[in-house]
């Protein structure tokens, strides 16, 4: 796991569909490494479901060309030591995406908590999907900072719906170059269109 390089993490459930469809719709460049985080099972039949699907993950990323490493991660232990485990694996690369595509719920929360806490530490990339597969959200990696004083906090209550500069400035009895300074100030935690 050493050197500067770049891992694509995916969280395994019982199928590879999902894996497939994810590497597919990212593509891939030669230099990636994918790293397959699965829950160990204890019981038979989730344990042979998990080895089943991990076996056709591993010919598939065989034949896309990529590298691999499989991480099997001890679910039955503190939240913490769980991080420390995903840690474990990928601290040596320099680049990291996480695709929560499936596995059980608190691997893909204990990975997207990893993106959180490494951030301001290496790159690091968090992508949700939706259960078709359709949609693919890219998770936010990092904590905004909560508004500070009054007048940030009135503005923010006049952003519940779309309006323009000009109402919400008429609305709180501002300028519109104040409300628009304001809105710079809270850009990282309201969409302006």
């Amino acid at each position: 796991m050493d050197g500067k390089n770049k891992a694509l993490v995916f969280t395994m459930g019982f199928t590879i569909e999902n894996l497939v469809k994810a590497i597919t719709s990212k593509g891939v460049r030669g230099d990636e490494q994918v790293v397959l985080l699965s829950a160990l099972t204890t019981d038979e039949f989730g344990k042979k479901r998990s080895e089943e699907a991990l076996r056709f993950a591993i010919d598939y990323i065989s034949k896309v060309g990529l590298k691999y490493f499989i991480k099997y991660i001890n679910v039955n232990t503190p939240f913490e030591t769980i991080l420390s485990q995903i840690h474990e694996v990928l601290r040596g690369f320099d680049e990291v995406e996480i695709y929560i595509i499936g596995g059980m719920r608190i691997l893909g929360i204990a990975s997207y908590y990893y993106s959180i806490l490494i951030s301001p530490f290496k790159k690091i990339k968090a992508v949700c999907f939706t259960e078709n597969m359709e949609n693919s959200y890219e998770l936010l990696t990092y904590v905004p900072r909560a508004p500070e004083g009054k007048e940030i906090i009135e503005l923010m209550s006049e952003l519940k719906e779309p309006r323009e500069i000009k109402e919400i400035a008429s609305n709180l009895n501002k300028t519109v170059s104040t409300v628009s300074k304001q809105l710079s100030k809270i850009s990282d935690l309201v969409d302006c269109v």
